[in-house]
């Protein structure tokens, strides 16, 4: 029989204090952290699943678990600042899967173009989680432009929202932290699904906050200003796809999704009865530079409310 036990932690503060709290899990607590302070949770079978972030989470004693592991409190956008690594991962895979935490969010591995990766060489892909704000990619691809110049694989980590219609939020943002290599094809992106997730009706959002030899599908649009940045709207005939491209890429901060998907019904992309279905910020990896290259992520958050 498994057992479970809760921790419900709420995180608030702006200034950090670089101190930690240790806690048993002999009952559900409460915890009040501040940006900056550690958590550390043992589990009685030394595991743990943690998630930590601008709201409560639920800190779940799970024995799928590998390790335990500790978790700090970052601001929005900031990022996690103890780096997850292969070493300290909770949980890690090479297969085309992935893990769903406590919270909800699900880190996956998404080998989606590259079904018969290996192991190891051109075609593998590990991916490792200290939790879904901490998390990295060691990916090992084709050569550039090998056997072609499409994506191969887009490790993610991945919000869910079950077709909740654009008109019923009056706000919708989004955090994210990326370090990414210097070499290799590749772009680091949200990709958000309207009207369904992958169906003839869907219409594939895409928002770039750095690229790395890519092209996005379609056509070169109109330049906008959006949350203080300007984008490149790049789409195919039908707005199946559309690619808002930063023309000056940034590495981390907070994205008003919702801006974006108001701009693209005022101006006849997509209809005004719209829903929200899934909600993703990964790397689409088309190419390596000749070895493994590790990206790495964190910070991850949606903060909706409705009307």
């Amino acid at each position: 029989m498994r057992r479970l036990t809760k921790i419900v932690a709420l995180v608030i503060g702006a200034s950090a204090l670089c101190t930690s709290v240790a806690l048993a899990v002999p009952r559900v607590r409460t915890v009040v952290l501040s940006v900056g302070q550690s958590l550390v949770v043992r589990c009685p079978g030394g595991r743990l699943s943690a998630k930590l972030a601008m709201r409560p989470f639920v800190v779940d004693c799970d024995p799928k678990l590998r390790s335990p592991t500790r978790t700090t409190a970052a601001a929005p956008g900031t990022g996690n600042p103890q780096l997850c690594s292969p070493q300290k991962a909770a949980w890690e895979s090479t297969a085309d899967t992935g893990y769903t935490w406590p919270d909800g969010y699900i880190t996956y591995n998404n080998l989606w173009n590259d079904p018969n990766a290996p192991q190891t060489g051109p075609g593998s892909q590990l991916i490792y989680a200290c939790s879904d704000q901490d998390w990295g990619v060691v990916s090992e691809q084709p050569p550039v432009g090998q056997p072609a110049n499409s994506v191969k694989t887009y490790p993610e980590v991945q919000d869910n929202v079950s077709s909740v219609p654009i008109s019923s939020y009056r706000r919708l943002t989004s955090t994210f932290a990326e370090t990414s290599p210097r070499v290799g094809d590749y772009e680091d992106a949200y990709d958000v699904w309207l009207n369904g997730i992958a169906t003839s009706s869907s219409n594939e959002v895409m928002i770039w906050t750095r690229d790395h030899g890519q092209t996005p599908a379609g056509r070169a649009g109109p330049t906008v200003e959006l949350g203080g940045r300007n984008w490149v709207v790049w789409s195919t005939g039908d707005h199946g796809y559309i690619a808002f491209v930063a023309k000056s890429y940034f590495h981390a901060g907070r994205v008003d999704l919702l801006a974006f998907f108001k701009w693209l019904i005022s101006n006849g992309y997509i209809s005004k009865t719209s829903t929200v279905d899934q909600i993703n910020y990964g790397a689409e990896i088309c190419g390596a530079g000749g070895g493994p290259e590790m990206f790495t992520f964190s910070g991850f958050h949606v903060v909706s409310a409705r009307q």
